[in-house]
């Protein structure tokens, strides 16, 4: 593996993971404003964004943990 293409894998999961906590808020904040209001559109939408963000942060993990086993050459 390249020295650009580990730089990219570790750009990634580092995002992943800054989405997933973005993600894990909103997601947070919307559940408690649709609980309390009884909106279930607002609901829907957050359950959406949780699991749009663990999707991402799921593959970020895998594709840092492929990258970072090292290949007999």
């Amino acid at each position: 593996m390249n020295f650009s293409d580990h730089k990219i894998v570790t750009l990634y999961t580092t995002l992943s993971r800054v989405i997933f906590l973005i993600g894990l808020i909103l997601f947070i904040s919307c559940f408690s404003v649709s609980a309390l209001h009884g909106n279930f559109i607002l609901l829907t939408i957050s359950i959406s964004i949780m699991g749009t963000c663990s999707t991402l942060f799921i593959l970020g993990l895998f594709l840092g943990l492929m990258f970072s086993v090292p290949s007999n050459k």
